[in-house]
């Protein structure tokens, strides 16, 4: 035995020497380049719909559902949802936003700083446009988005609330935001939004026509909490002058959303005698003055003015 391992030794190994296909630089480019685009075509291909519709089933919604017709990836957007609606469930009902897209992507500037968790935000409304961002901290989830030229026109929430006429304006503001909690269901909102040239034009509302009215601008500053809006400030300058504060509280359908408002409407410079006419009418405390407040209840479909 110890003779024939003897042999073994004295006999030359093969030597071992990859396929020579292997030692080819085209060949591992080929491969990374079919990993490449096997990767890519994953990504475009896996089914981000089914993804978001079981997010959205996880997700603490509120009295305010959400609805989104598709999501994928965009080669320069990055991440993007087609169709989203928020509020609106009865069926005909017009959601209470409507984004054509809305799409998110990293944030450059704080992943170099480590925050993966950071992306840059924006969305295409009403034909305007909305910009911002958003990052996870200790806290939660915080951000900052802004919005621009949206059409109140194109609003189908607002338009329909008249049996003819419409309201047009320019819309802009802003929204900072944090949210906490396990689906983030708790946090709050503090945001401003400006109206110009807001116009009530040709509208008739419960069978009655309304006169024509416009501002100049319209400014309100505003807190969110889960399920209430409270208006910290309201202005609004033009055929009348507005001043006030309250809040709303949200319900689904939107419409039964219970307000509770205070309000100083006065007339301005050039009012017009018809619409001094229907200021008049508004009810007034026994005793009070032209100018005293009003208080607004009910709902946002059905509002009470006492």
């Amino acid at each position: 035995m110890r003779a024939l391992q003897n042999g073994f030794r004295g006999l030359p190994l093969p030597p071992l020497t990859l396929p020579e296909f292997l030692t080819r630089r085209l060949f591992w480019l080929y491969t990374a380049y079919t990993l490449v685009v096997f990767l890519v075509a994953l990504l475009f291909t896996f089914p981000h719909d089914l993804l978001i519709k079981r997010a959205l089933q996880n997700l603490d919604r509120g009295p305010l559902p959400l609805r989104v017709q598709s999501a994928g990836l965009s080669p320069l957007k990055g991440y993007q949802l087609v169709g989203l609606r928020i509020g609106g469930l009865d069926e005909g009902q017009p959601p209470l936003l409507e984004f054509s897209s809305v799409w998110a992507r990293p944030l450059w500037t704080e992943w170099i700083k480590g925050n993966f968790y950071a992306a840059s935000l924006g969305a295409e409304l009403y034909g305007g446009q909305m910009r911002g961002h958003l990052a996870y901290r200790d806290t939660g989830l915080v951000g900052v988005v802004a919005w621009q030229n949206l059409q109140l026109l194109r609003y189908r929430t607002l338009q329909i609330q008249l049996e003819e006429g419409q309201v047009g304006g320019q819309v802009g503001g802003s929204l900072s935001f944090e949210l906490r909690g396990t689906a983030f269901q708790q946090g709050q909102a503090n945001g401003e939004i400006v109206v110009d040239d807001l116009r009530l034009e040709r509208a008739k509302i419960n069978g009655w026509p309304v006169p024509d009215v416009r501002f100049k601008q319209v400014k309100s500053k505003f807190r969110v909490t889960p399920g209430k809006v409270d208006l910290t400030e309201l202005a609004a300058n033009g055929d009348l002058v507005i001043q006030g504060s309250g809040s709303i509280t949200l319900r689904e359908p939107y419409g039964e959303s219970l307000l509770n408002l205070r309000l100083t409407v006065a007339p301005g410079p050039q009012t017009s005698d018809t619409i001094k006419a229907v200021l008049a009418l508004l009810p007034k405390p026994s005793g009070g003055k032209p100018d005293a407040p009003v208080t607004v209840t009910g709902t946002l479909a059905h509002p009470k003015i006492r």
